[in-house]
């Protein structure tokens, strides 16, 4: 949270929308002919619409066959509710600081009628008890390092065996040191995909 003129100012990554008037819309977009309408807010992530590092993400998760998911950071719901409807055998837990956000998503995920996905507040991985097939993230860059590195490294403990961490990132946003991180936590790290300044990388939990 910053203050500006003496005023404190939430951001997406901040607990609570302080200050921010609401500014509720519908948003649109389609993933593999299928239409998501999801409802989005001041205060929360892309509120405008899909972004592209978020829609390259999704493309590449839904290629994937896993039955435990976990999403750090999940917003409004705009890669977990997709995900958990093109997967619905998969057990799907999305977590999020924002206050906003989780009740946005918890709302998409009704309006949705989907079974397989728990919403719930948590500072990263602090009210998360088990251990998950893959966790992916969008990061909050501008959280800074510090957030969105304690994001890769906590992974590796809420990891099954061989599970793996999977994000998206931005070049100009520090994908050369994302990548350089992941390989020092990991061991390993693969370029899955990259497009237009956006890099997906996947890393590996093999000990």
């Amino acid at each position: 949270m910053i203050e500006i003129e003496g005023e404190n100012i939430s951001h997406y990554y901040t607990e609570k929308a302080i200050n921010l008037e609401e500014r509720q819309k519908v948003i649109n977009f389609k993933i593999n002919d299928k239409e998501f309408n999801l409802k989005t807010n001041s205060g929360v992530f892309s509120k405008d619409g899909l972004d592209f590092g978020s829609r390259l993400l999704l493309e590449e998760l839904l290629k994937l066959n896993v039955k435990s998911v976990l999403e750090v950071g999940c917003g409004y719901g705009a890669i977990a509710l997709p995900y958990a409807y093109f997967n619905p055998e998969t057990k799907i837990l999305a977590v999020d600081i924002n206050e906003r956000a989780i009740d946005l998503a918890k709302l998409n995920a009704r309006t949705m009628k989907l079974k397989n996905i728990e919403i719930k507040k948590s500072n990263l991985y602090q009210n998360i008890a088990c251990n998950f097939e893959m966790i992916f993230s969008n990061p909050p860059i501008r959280a800074g390092k510090k957030v969105t590195y304690e994001i890769y490294e906590k992974a590796l403990g809420h990891l099954e065996l061989n599970g793996f961490l999977i994000i998206v990132i931005q070049k100009k946003q520090g994908a050369p040191s994302a990548a350089e991180k992941l390989k020092s936590i990991f061991g390993n790290v693969e370029v899955v995909n990259q497009k237009k300044g956006y890099v997906v990388l996947k890393s590996i939990k093999m000990v």
